[in-house]
Parts: structure tokens; sequence; C-alpha cells
């Protein structure tokens, strides 16, 4: 049986009413139980510990808590308050340890990310250090993946969050529609789509292009899993674009529209990965297209003090800076 730590004892000039927590959850489980012994049985120690507790913590009260009834015992009125306090108050204990640990948890916690490759040159350093600035015991271990990998990554418990994006006319969870039910999509960033074209192209000096003038072009795109925002698009207008040249490499793709091999849908935080040749345009759209940026979570993890903090960084970043729109 665990011995109870001892209140205050000794003489007192006045009551001191600082009510200790051993004290609720003894008056808790005499009210539960209905006798000393009950309670002892509850609290894992024995029927004269608890007696002597209470004779101790009813000098340091100057209140009695209990009442011997011939052979049984009840709450005095005091008692009984302390009784109807005592559960919201450990309730209370009980949350703020939890939080506690939360925090101690942190200062040597891990969070595995997985993010596409446009965001591992922007996005991801930033909160990498943000995270080692605010989080110094958290490590992060990162891993570049497309979106329908870094989906399977989160799916299959790979790593705890994943970069995603999805293109307009796209569901949400389109990379792992299955596996959605058990993770949590969080919207970050609107990233627009501009068309990148030779410097001597015949629109090329044009403010913005509309998508019908491209029907003749010659277009590099992405795998065919990765271009079908653009097959959507052109379909819009009514035709289906010339892909001649298909790499999902953002250099190889600046390289072959700078050799005025064809002209290319690229999407604007892509465009800040790298410094552009003179040979090449960045040309708006003269029609609203995009991709929408986002994190996913598993649903069972998102309030884990690691991933929480995480998350609470990702959205405290400022998409300005790269010239992103909040979602």
């Amino acid at each position: 049986m665990s011995e109870l730590p001892s209140p205050a004892s000794g003489p007192a000039p006045g009551p001191d009413l600082n009510i200790d927590v051993q004290t609720l959850r003894i008056v808790k489980a005499i009210h539960e139980s209905g006798s000393i012994t009950g309670a002892a049985k509850a609290l894992g120690t024995t029927q004269p510990a608890i007696s002597q507790y209470l004779q101790r913590a009813e000098r340091r009260l100057a209140i009695s808590l209990i009442v011997h009834r011939g052979r049984t015992i009840e709450l005095t009125e005091a008692g009984q308050v302390l009784s109807q306090h005592a559960q919201g108050v450990l309730d209370a204990l009980a949350v703020a340890g939890s939080e506690l640990a939360g925090l101690a948890s942190l200062r040597s916690g891990r969070i595995r990310i997985a993010g596409f490759p446009s965001v591992s040159a922007t996005i991801v350093p930033h909160l990498i250090a943000r995270i080692q600035d605010r989080h110094q015991g958290l490590s992060v271990n990162y891993t570049e993946a497309e979106p329908p990998e870094a989906t399977e990554m989160v799916v299959s418990g790979q790593c705890d969050l994943a970069f995603v994006f999805s293109y307009q006319g796209e569901a949400n969870g389109a990379h792992h529609p299955d596996a959605m039910a058990g993770l949590t999509l969080i919207p970050l960033f609107i990233d627009p789509l501009f068309l990148l074209v030779p410097a001597d192209h015949p629109l090329a000096a044009e403010e913005s292009i509309d998508v019908d003038t491209l029907e003749d072009d010659q277009w590099i795109a992405g795998c065919p899993r990765c271009r079908t925002h653009l097959l959507r698009l052109c379909e819009e207008y009514g035709y289906a674009p010339e892909i001649t040249y298909e790499t999902d490499n953002f250099a190889a793709t600046v390289g072959m529209v700078d050799a005025g091999l064809g002209i290319s849908l690229i999407p604007r935080l892509a465009l800040g990965t790298a410094a552009l040749p003179s040979g090449v345009a960045v040309k708006k759209l003269s029609t609203d297209a995009s991709r929408l940026i986002s994190i996913l979570v598993p649903t069972e993890k998102h309030d884990l003090p690691a991933i929480a903090a995480a998350v609470s960084t990702i959205r405290a970043i400022d998409g300005t800076r790269w010239r992103l729109r909040q979602a």
C-alpha cells in the first residue's frame, strides 16, 4: 500500500485554506464509496493512512470534513463542498498535466514531412528553420515526393504530414481517394498558373494570352498523371494540346522553352525556384487557372504535440513571399 504525503501539520495561527489535491481525492473517494475503507481501496492505500491524512487536513483547514454516525461516516457540509468541486479540479489538473507532457514531448520529438519539388525549394526550408527555432528539441525529417507518393506515405505512416496540390476541377484527395476518410486536408495557398513561351513567340509581347490562341503550339508537359489540368483547360476551349515533349523536370522544361521547342504551363511557385534565361517569357493567362496547395495530416494524429506544432507553424507562414494567395 502506498503512503500518503503529509499536508502541512502543527499549530498555526489560523486556518490555512489552501486545499491540497490529495484531500480532494480522499473526500471524493469517501463520497463515492461511502466509507474510509472503500476510499483506501480506491486510492491504493490503507485505512489508517486515510484517517491520519484527514485528521491533519482538518487541523490545517480548521474545519471537520467527516462525521462518524455509529459505524458509518458521512461527509460534513464542508466535506460535501469539497466533494462537489473535486471532480472539476481533478479534471482540470489532468488536462494541465497532459498539456505539460505535450510541451515536454516537443523538446525531444520528431516530425516527418513529405512534399513536392517546388515546395522543397521554397516553403519547406523556411518551415524547417522556423520549427527548429521555435522547438529546438523537435527534429525534422523531410522527403521529396509528388502528391500521390506523398499521400501514400501519410497513409502508410511513413511520414506525419505531406504537402500536396490539386488543380481546379480536381476533387480533394484525387491522389488517394480511398484513404481520405482517415486524413485531414488543410488548404494553405492558391498558386496561379503562368505560361512560359519562347521570347520570340508571336504572342510574347502580349500582356496576357488567351488559351484558345495556342491550339497550334507544341507543348512541353509532365507525365500523363501530371498533365490533366492542361488537358482540361484546353478542352474547355475545344481542342487537345499537342504535347511533343514530356518532362517533370522544371529546369528541363525551361531549357526546352528557351530553345524554342514549345510552350509550357507552370505554377508561380515553381517560377521562384530558379532564374529564367532571357530566351523565356512569362505570360499571364487571360483565364483564371491555379492549383491549391494543402497539407495532409492523419486525422487521428492531428492533435499530437509535434504534429500540431508543425501544422501551426505552417499555417503561420506568409505566402506573399512567393506571391501566393492565402486559400
